[in-house]
């Protein structure tokens, strides 16, 4: 006896769903845009105006350090999605980074999408196709590299220098259990989340600076020392120039946020720092 439509569907659906594809690096694509050149447009290769089936194309794209990258589509025609509502066939993935990180955003079917911008300066593309024969005219994709924002690219700054730091306060303090090791990590990670308030009230234009408003002021971390304690310092000092340089006091309300006051920041800033040197990372002789 032979299955309902709606079931026969359902059962071909869940198979796709477990496909593997396999990516076929002659299928690669990669462009680095420049300050020179900063579009690039790309399309899904077709055969007499369709993509072809059971296709892996990757699409890799990177901007200069400053810029984030905005991919827009057009033309957009892939297979629909499945009867539970999910991309499981053709589908287009935008991933925030490179390949396998971030999934930004799932697209099939057909119409306008939305575009995806990436938050630094990597972003990637990929296609797939399943190896039914319902195939159509694909898509075109445009990447714009988009100059980031001073305030935007200085936290970045701040954000690689910690990854590197709490691997340094991790390595720095190897004759412990390797569950202390990660716990003195965890205690910086921690200090850290106070200051994401600075990032949050950033700006490129105010009234109310809470320091000079200029982002020449800012100093970033020195993340090329190889004075482990040196990167630590220079670490605390960029928070103390981000928020001289970026933040924003024009939505502050004094009342019912005091501890956001510049001058209590500071002092957050320089109670961490020499809690971390002479106390939580003591072991490190960076005090």
């Amino acid at each position: 006896m032979k299955l309902p439509y709606a079931f026969a569907a359902l059962a071909y659906a869940n198979e796709v769903d477990e496909k593997v594809w396999l990516e076929d690096p002659s299928n690669t694509f990669s462009k680095e845009l420049s300050e020179n050149t900063l579009t690039w447009n790309w399309e899904v290769p077709k055969v007499d105006g369709k993509y072809e089936k059971d296709q892996y194309l990757r699409v890799s794209v990177s901007a200069p350090t400053g810029y984030k990258i905005q991919v827009s589509f057009s033309n957009f025609f892939l297979e629909d999605e499945s009867i539970d509502g999910k991309c499981s066939h053709d589908v287009a993935l935008v991933y925030d980074g490179l390949d396998g990180g971030k999934l930004a955003a799932t697209y099939c079917g057909t119409g306008n999408k939305a575009p995806v911008v990436s938050t630094y300066n990597k972003l990637t593309v990929v296609f797939k196709s399943d190896e039914n024969q319902v195939v159509g005219g694909g898509f075109g994709a445009s990447f714009e590299a988009l100059a980031t924002p001073r305030y935007e690219s200085a936290w970045t700054e701040i954000e690689d220098a910690f990854k590197l730091i709490k691997s340094d306060v991790f390595d720095g303090h190897h004759q412990l259990s390797l569950i202390k090791r990660g716990n003195k990590a965890n205690k910086l990670q921690e200090a850290f989340m106070r200051f994401f308030t600075l990032r949050s009230r950033a700006a490129s234009s105010c009234t109310n600076w809470a320091g000079t408003g200029n982002e020449e002021d800012f100093t970033p971390p020195d993340t090329a020392s190889s004075d482990e304690c040196h990167r630590l310092e220079t670490f605390f000092n960029s928070l103390s120039s981000y928020q001289n340089s970026f933040v924003c006091m024009d939505s502050w309300d004094p009342k019912r946020q005091p501890k956001l006051a510049p001058a209590k920041m500071e002092k957050l800033v320089a109670r961490m720092k020499h809690s971390f040197f002479v106390n939580k990372l003591k072991k490190m002789n960076c005090a």
